[in-house]
């Protein structure tokens, strides 16, 4: 999938059939962090693995702040047909929770963008705790 976000074309890592899924990776990664995962949902879904803008493959400039990434993400799900699950990983999560001039609590938009939401805060392998996870029904 390509997108234009700021002027600059962004190329968004994808595989699979089915309703999309956005993996949003944490800092200081990019969607790379989410291959293996991909490779297990890509049967069931259209998993898409953007990297953020600064970050892999996406050269386009950022401020780095959450709000950016949120719009970058917001173009990504514009770019869709249907209404996609987006799951995001430590700062992945936040840009996910945040929308473009909102704050933490998000824009009455992303729910007509997205069918569930969920933010992992760290991993449970390196913590040995269960992950935090948030998890809300799209419209």
């Amino acid at each position: 999938m390509d997108i234009l976000w700021k002027g600059q074309s962004a190329r968004i890592r994808e595989m699979g059939n089915g309703a999309p899924l956005v993996l949003v990776h944490g800092y200081p990664l990019d969607g790379a962090m989410w291959s293996g995962v991909a490779r297990a949902l890509s049967p069931k879904f259209r998993v898409i693995k953007p990297d953020l803008p600064g970050r892999g493959d996406t050269v386009a400039p950022s401020s780095g702040s959450l709000e950016d990434y949120a719009d970058f993400l917001e173009t990504i799900l514009n770019a869709l047909e249907t209404p996609a699950g987006l799951a995001g990983f430590s700062m992945g999560g936040y840009a996910r929770s945040r929308s473009p001039g909102g704050g933490p609590s998000g824009s009455p938009r992303w729910p007509s963008w997205t069918r569930a939401r969920s933010r992992m805060t760290r991993p449970a392998a390196r913590s040995g705790t269960k992950p935090s996870r948030r998890c809300a029904p799209g419209a």
